[in-house]
Order: C-alpha cells, then structure tokens, then sequence
C-alpha cells in the first residue's frame, strides 16, 4: 500500500513539473495485520497505547555500521522536519492522509540513508535526487 501512494505522489509530482526530487521506494519486508482482541471491560478505563482496533505492523529495518538510521518522526513526537529530505517525508505523509481521505497515516517513520559511491554521483544529478544540503545521493527506505 505504501508503495500504491509513493508511485501515485511520485506522478503527482511529475505532472505538477516538481524536480530534484528524492527516490524512495517502500520498504519490503513481511508485514501482517493486527487486531487488538484483549479490550479492557467496559467499567475500566482504556489505558492501552494503541488507540485502534486494527493497525498494521512491520519489522524494524536492520541497521549496521554501513548504514546511518534516519528517523524522521514517531508515533509520539510528531515534529516539522527541517532538511530537505525531512521536508519530503513530511509531504509524502500529508499526501497520504489526504488521499486516503483521512483513513491512513503512515507514522514512525524510518529510514537507512546509503550514501552511494562517488563514480554514481553524476547518475544521480542527472536523475535530479542531489540532496541540497549535502549533495549526496540519498535513498530513503521506510516501513
């Protein structure tokens, strides 16, 4: 589903005439649907973190000392993300909560940024994804 909404704003973009944007796909790893089935009785008061009945869970990527883990905001620390990269996620985001017509919102969301090789670095300029504040070549993975 990810992926449905990231190729849907990719092409947004395009058509809007929007470059130097970054290439991203979704994070592929085995996910699986959930359902909170241990409510508390009705005379207690709910005191679970999980606000809905049905919620969606992934793994969490695996990092190593290649890879610098990128985190860009939580379930309980939404913040406006400052860099340009940050600034993408942001609109991915709100481009999913209004295009799913308030039904879905991707949170905690992380990513691995692999700085490429530098013999790849004139591919990427010439695909328009230079990062502005470090020219670097960064692909973002997200669950």
């Amino acid at each position: 589903m990810a992926q449905f909404f990231l190729d849907s704003f990719y092409a947004q973009a395009k058509a809007a005439g929007l470059g130097n944007i970054y290439l991203m796909e979704s994070h592929r790893c085995f996910c699986w649907t959930c359902k909170n089935i241990t409510p508390p009785p009705d005379d207690k008061e709910d005191t679970q973190s999980l606000i809905f009945e049905d919620f969606l869970a992934t793994p969490l990527l695996q990092i190593d000392k290649y890879i610098e883990e990128r985190k860009f905001f939580g379930n309980d620390n939404f913040r406006s993300n400052t860099d340009t990269l940050g600034c993408f996620i942001d609109a991915y985001v709100h481009y999913v909560v209004c295009n799913s017509f308030e039904d879905i919102l991707f949170a905690d969301i992380q990513g691995g940024i692999i700085v490429l090789q530098p013999h790849l670095r004139l591919m990427c300029s010439k695909l328009g994804i230079i990062s502005k504040d470090g020219s670097l070549c960064l692909f973002c993975y997200g669950c």
